[in-house]
């Protein structure tokens, strides 16, 4: 004769296996929504007093001073689709975005592939 906790016990081990087991992966976006604008190399010529000349100011400084257009840094847009694909190359699937605070937070799940 069998004891019924010890049927249940078997039943539950065996949910258990039966049991899609998930993986999480979270990362959160920086997200400044104050427009910069690009530094003015005359306007920092005349902080300093003529010292130093604009022409010299955007020569000399050409990241802090140069044409903003010619920057080499990807749109924030087409960085985040390379992240979300690559991701999605790796099974990863966004399935939340919440906003905890000041973060915008993106919640990622896959299959956890067990032994």
């Amino acid at each position: 004769m069998s004891n019924s906790n010890e049927n249940e016990s078997s039943n539950i081990e065996l949910d258990d296996k039966n049991q899609t087991k998930w993986e999480y992966r979270i990362i959160h976006l920086n997200i400044d929504n104050n427009e910069k604008q690009s530094p003015n190399p005359t306007e920092a010529s005349n902080k300093l007093g003529g010292s130093l000349s604009p022409e010299f100011l955007s020569k000399e400084f050409p990241k802090q001073y140069g044409d903003p257009k010619q920057d080499s840094q990807k749109h924030p847009a087409t960085q985040l689709q390379e992240i979300l694909n690559l991701f999605g190359e790796e099974c990863w699937e966004l399935f939340e975005i919440s906003d905890i605070g000041r973060l915008k937070m993106l919640f990622f799940k896959r299959k956890k592939i067990t032994d």
